[in-house]
């Protein structure tokens, strides 16, 4: 994959990455929390973050998070569109529909045949 088309996707992967953060952000400020306890503004922004993830984002959001994350971590290291099964490259059109793909259509039907997934 060129450059380019990496950096597209690389901003695409991020936008997403951004919109799943802010989506827990906002779920979490509508969350009420004691105002009895005192911290300092260290404490309270390391567990406001981790509340974030831990709580503002559902099971399929985390997922979802962490697939992006490895997807960025695969442009970054010279990985991404490669099947992580067979190692040919993931088509396009898979990658356009679902940038954070591990398999190409195929090893994913497979493995989905394999599993009894069908």
């Amino acid at each position: 994959m060129d450059k380019k088309k990496l950096k597209e996707v690389e901003k695409k992967l991020l936008e997403k990455k951004k919109g799943l953060l802010k989506e827990a952000t906002g779920r979490e400020s509508k969350r009420e929390y004691s105002k009895s306890e005192v911290k300092d503004f260290g404490d309270s922004a390391s567990e406001a973050y981790e509340d974030v993830l831990l709580h503002g984002l559902g099971e399929h959001e985390r997922l979802l998070l962490q697939k992006v994350e490895n997807a960025l971590r695969r442009v970054g290291d010279g990985s991404y569109g490669q099947c992580h099964r067979c190692r040919k490259d993931i088509s396009k059109g898979r990658l356009k529909a679902v940038p954070w793909a591990l398999y190409c259509i195929q090893c994913r039907e497979n493995m989905e045949q394999e599993s009894g997934i069908v």
